[in-house]
This record gives C-alpha cells, sequence and structure tokens, in this order.
C-alpha cells in the first residue's frame, strides 16, 4: 500500500475570518443604505408631486371659483337687465291703460249727443281710468229733469261698464242766457228777457 504525502507548504489565508465577516457586514450595510437612499429619493420625489398636484389643484380650484363669480355676477347683471326691461315694460303697459280704447271715445261723446233732456245742458265731460269711469258736468233748471237724463245717462251706458251713482248739486244764480239750443249753454227761453236765471249747477260720476 502506498502513501502519497504533499510536501509542499501551504499557503495560508490572507484574511482573517474576522476581517471577512466584517466585510460581509459593510457591504450590507451599503446595501441597506443604498436601499434607503433610494427610498427617500423616491419619497422626496413623491412629496414634490405631491405639492405639485395641490398646486395645480389650487389653481384650477381658484379658476373655477373665478369663473363661478364672473358667471354670477354677469347673470346678475343680466336679471337686472330684464328687471328693468320688466318695470318699463309695466311702464308701458300702464300708461297705454290710460290712453283708452283703441277707437278712442268718440262713442261716448255721440252717446251724451243723442241724449237730450229739456232743461238739461252739459259744460264739462270728462273720462277716466281708460274709459271705465265719467264726469259730467252742467247745470239744470229743474231737479226732476236731472234725475230723469241721469236715469238716461245709465241706461245708455250699461254696455260699457259706467255707472254713474254719484250726484252733487248745488243753486246758482246766473245771469241772463244766451238764447239758443245747443249743448252747454241753457234753452231757448230760458231767462231770454234779461232776467237772472236760477239753475242746479251738477256733477254727476
Amino acid at each position: 500500500m502506498s502513501q502519497q504525502l504533499n510536501l509542499l507548504p501551504q499557503a495560508k489565508s490572507r484574511y482573517s475570518p474576522a476581517l471577512v465577516a466584517l466585510l460581509i457586514l459593510g457591504l450590507v450595510a451599503l446595501m441597506l443604505f443604498s436601499a434607503w437612499g433610494i427610498k427617500r429619493s423616491m419619497l422626496a420625489t413623491a412629496r414634490v408631486e405631491e405639492a405639485a398636484s395641490a398646486a395645480q389643484l389650487k389653481d384650477a380650484t381658484a379658476q373655477l371659483e373665478e369663473r363661478f363669480r364672473a358667471r354670477s355676477q354677469q347673470l346678475n347683471a343680466e336679471i337686472d337687465a330684464l328687471r328693468t326691461r320688466a318695470a318699463a315694460a309695466e311702464q308701458v303697459l300702464a300708461l297705454s291703460a290710460g290712453v283708452g280704447k283703441p277707437e278712442g271715445y268718440s262713442p261716448y261723446f255721440s252717446l251724451l249727443g243723442k241724449l237730450r233732456e229739456e232743461g238739461v245742458w252739459l259744460t264739462g265731460v270728462t273720462v277716466n281710468q281708460a274709459g271705465k269711469s265719467m264726469q259730467l258736468t252742467g247745470q239744470a233748471l229743474d231737479k226732476d229733469a236731472l234725475l230723469r237724463y241721469t236715469q238716461r245717462l245709465n241706461a245708455a251706458f250699461a254696455d260699457t261698464g259706467i255707472q254713474l251713482s254719484a250726484l252733487e248739486m248745488a243753486s246758482q244764480t246766473i245771469g241772463s242766457a244766451t238764447p239758443a239750443g245747443g249743448a252747454g249753454i241753457p234753452p231757448a227761453g230760458a231767462g231770454s228777457k234779461g232776467e237772472p236765471l236760477k239753475v242746479i249747477q251738477f256733477t254727476l260720476r
């Protein structure tokens, strides 16, 4: 049986186990530090992006609020303009209502011209409330004639909606009348001798 012997000297390791362990720990620490640095950098980047996003959101919100305020002001201005136009339209309607009927009041005067009562004559006619009311002033020689005239007026103006229900009377003495038969002056023969004429001054509305 043969046996081989290594007669060459064995080389000793340059690094001790403690040094190798220290190197390994250093490499692990370096890797951990690098990973921590990367995470920190990523976190810083995320914070910057978050801050940028927050700033953009704030700017967008401010722009929306500004647009909303501008639109609200525009709408308020339009509403005020519409209110002004509506008020102007109401004024025009009110003025138009005050003007009266499109055909005017000629039918009223035509009726008055047809209604003649002996001893009664008119001195003034006023149409109010767009033709819904009327006031007559005049003179009469007899109270009964004036009452008959009032009844005939109400009958004639029944279709127009005008109702003459208030009659004011006052006695008055006037000078000699001009003999004529027209409206607004005493009838012929009344006070024709130059004598003072006693009449009833009336207002009918």
